[in-house]
């Protein structure tokens, strides 16, 4: 399910926030023995940053 929200922050000046919440694709990966994060993002074709963003919880 999509949801989408618009607004100008309530204080009339032309400025719009854009907020989106998608469903995750609950697709999980599990890194090579010897496979660093760039090594991973590369191999199954996603950005760095949003394996980081999407994984929090993990220290890398």
């Amino acid at each position: 399910m999509e949801s989408y929200t618009v607004s100008d922050g309530g204080s009339g000046e032309p400025v719009w926030k854009v907020e989106a919440r998608l469903p995750g694709t609950g697709r999980t990966v599990k890194a090579k023995d010897d496979e660093n994060l760039w090594e991973l993002a590369k191999r199954v074709g996603q950005d760095v940053y949003v394996i980081l963003h999407r994984n929090e919880e993990y220290d890398f």
